[in-house]
């Protein structure tokens, strides 16, 4: 999410690599025995991406930026992980 919030990158593919992540994450946790079904690490990725990139991916630290066009560009991907924290947070169940 970091190098998409600062402009590095797209979130042309933000969802394979957080299904990567997420997967690789749990693959850790059992590796360690920790036993933890995928579906709760899914949510727990879910509410943390929301908390943290979700809510405050709004660039209101560069809407004096006079290169419209930038702007505009990466308004549409901080509004990509906006988009994104929502809907997979909409995927998961609490529980």
């Amino acid at each position: 999410m970091g190098d998409i919030q600062i402009g590095r990158q797209d979130a042309d593919d933000l969802s394979e690599r957080a299904a990567a992540c997420v997967a690789s994450y749990a693959a850790g946790l059992a590796d360690e025995g920790l036993d933890v079904p995928l579906r709760e690490v899914r949510r727990c990725h879910a509410v943390s991406l929301m908390l943290f990139n979700g809510l405050p991916s709004l660039p209101l630290e560069r809407l004096d930026d006079p290169d419209e066009a930038a702007l505009d560009h990466w308004s549409r991907q901080r509004a990509a992980i906006a988009r994104y924290a929502l809907d997979v947070l909409a995927e998961t169940e609490p529980g």
